[in-house]
């Protein structure tokens, strides 16, 4: 199925369509008019034959009205103009067409103004130096242009010398640009406040002092660590007293056997505590359940 008027197939995007006034199928873009049908009475799409059959007898009201008294103010204003450009025709500036007197006399300002600007001559940039070393009351310095091309036949000392000279001169004009240093400076006096050099003064003795205390947590720190490692040589050279005194308690009394009380096994670590041998596993399982991690056990060396 298609379209009667355009041909266009029907699908999913161009569904069917029917006039409400004749019925023939045709798709949504060929029914473009809204007409009161007389059938249903209803305002429904029907297609072009049928609205042009339905409006063929009705009249339209087109009555003709005057036109609005600003359009013919405008209309006469217009005619004016023309005859007073029509009639100042020997002016030698000329009227521009269109416009009222008043106008006429703002273009010929306009174009003076114009006139004037267009005869003003650019200054150059010595000009301008010139101009501002005057207003300044200062003497006017000759502009040393640079060629690249040219070769320098001054000696050595004449170069060193112009090289000072330059040094010197940036130096001043440093000196000159730095008088608001003066001028703060007086400004913290009258207020009572302190001044720059006595702000930096401070900060120099502010950092002074904590240089000395850095230096001296340094020093306290390496004095702890030399007491931390002697009482760790102490407590070594302790332990190991300790050992020789238990041995030599054990040499005096009855002959050690040397294996685990527990297991049996060979004994590898002495309990100073318990004063018993254990193997490695179970000193550790021992100790764990009876809560004793806190004993001092040393290696076991059999005789």
């Amino acid at each position: 199925m298609s379209c009667l008027y355009c041909n266009a197939k029907y699908g999913l995007f161009n569904k069917e369509a029917g006039c409400s006034n004749c019925g023939v199928s045709l798709c949504h873009k060929c029914l473009k008019h809204k007409y009161k049908v007389p059938a249903t009475g209803k305002e429904t799409k029907i297609c072009g034959a049928c609205y042009t059959k339905l409006t063929k007898g009705i009249k339209t009201d087109t009555e003709e009205r005057p036109p609005p008294d600003v359009f013919l103010k405008r209309l006469a204003n217009l005619q004016s103009s023309k005859l007073t450009t029509a009639s100042d025709s020997n002016n030698p500036q000329g009227f521009k067409p269109g416009l009222s007197p008043a106008d006429q006399q703002i273009v010929q300002r306009l174009e003076k103004l114009k006139a004037k600007d267009n005869q003003k001559v650019l200054l150059s940039d010595d000009e301008i130096r010139k101009r501002l070393d005057n207003l300044k009351g200062e003497t006017t310095k000759a502009t040393i242009i640079y060629d690249p091309k040219a070769v320098d036949t001054r000696s050595d000392q004449e170069k060193i010398d112009s090289l000072l000279e330059q040094y010197a001169s940036e130096i001043n004009i440093k000196e000159d640009h730095e008088s608001t240093k003066d001028l703060e400076e007086r400004i913290a006096k009258l207020k009572g406040e302190k001044t720059i050099k006595e702000k930096q003064k401070l900060n120099d003795e502010d950092d002074e002092a904590s240089d000395e205390e850095v230096e001296a947590e340094k020093v306290a720190k390496k004095v702890m660590s030399q007491i931390a490692l002697e009482n760790k040589s102490e407590a070594k050279s302790m332990e190991k007293d300790n050992a020789l005194k238990f041995e030599e308690e054990l040499e005096e009394d009855e002959p050690e056997l040397p294996w685990c009380v527990l297991c049996n096994a060979d004994a590898q670590l002495r309990c100073l505590d318990c004063k018993d041998l254990y193997c490695a596993r179970c000193c550790k399982e021992a100790h764990k359940e009876w809560g004793d991690d806190d004993h001092e056990i040393i290696k076991y060396k059999r005789k």
